[in-house]
C-alpha cells in the first residue's frame, strides 16, 4: 500500500503520454494531466506518508506494536492527503469563476472530478482495510501467545 501512489503516478504519466498522442484535449487527457500534476505535486504529501508505512512494516516483526503504529500513521497520513485531494479537486470543478489562462492544469467538470476521485477513493479504501487488518492480526496474535490450559484439565483457580 505505501507504493500504490507511487505506481499510480507512472501509470498517470504513461496514460497522459498516450492520450496526448491519440486524443487531444479530451476530458480522458484532462483527467490524465489533473492526475500526474496532482501526483507530482503531492509526492510531498505521499513520500514521508509511504516512509512511514514503510518503516512500520519492517519494525512488525521485531517490534510489533511498534510497526502496527508507525504503520497505522503512515497509512492514515496518506489516506487524509488522498482526502484533501479528492476535495480540492471537488472545490475546484465547482468552482465557475473566471478562468484567465494562468491554470496549470485543466478545468475539470463534476463528472470529470468523480472520475478523477476513484482512484484516491479506492486508496482511502484500501488503506482502511490494511489498518484494520493489521490491527485484528494483534488479536489473534495475542490469542496465540496466551497460555491455554492443557486439554482434558481443568484450569487452576484460586480460592
Amino acid at each position: 500500500m505505501a507504493a500504490a501512489p507511487v505506481a499510480f503516478a507512472a501509470v498517470a504519466l504513461a496514460t497522459t503520454h498516450a492520450l496526448d498522442k491519440v486524443a487531444n484535449r479530451s476530458l480522458a487527457d484532462k483527467i490524465a494531466h489533473y492526475w500526474l500534476f496532482t501526483l507530482l505535486a503531492g509526492a510531498v504529501l505521499f513520500i514521508p506518508a509511504a516512509a512511514l508505512t514503510l518503516a512500520g512494516g519492517w519494525l512488525l516483526r521485531r517490534y510489533p506494536r511498534t510497526g502496527r503504529t508507525t504503520a497505522s500513521i503512515g497509512l492514515a497520513l496518506t489516506s487524509r492527503a488522498a482526502a484533501f485531494i479528492v476535495c480540492a479537486c471537488f472545490a475546484d470543478s465547482l468552482d465557475d469563476s473566471y478562468d484567465d489562462g494562468t491554470r496549470w492544469v485543466a478545468h475539470l467538470p463534476p463528472l470529470g472530478a468523480a472520475v478523477f476521485a476513484v482512484p484516491f477513493v479506492l486508496l482511502i479504501t484500501e488503506n482502511a482495510y490494511t489498518d484494520r487488518i493489521l490491527w485484528s492480526a494483534q488479536l489473534s496474535t495475542a490469542r496465540r501467545d496466551t497460555p491455554q490450559p492443557p486439554t482434558g484439565q481443568a484450569s487452576p483457580q484460586l480460592h
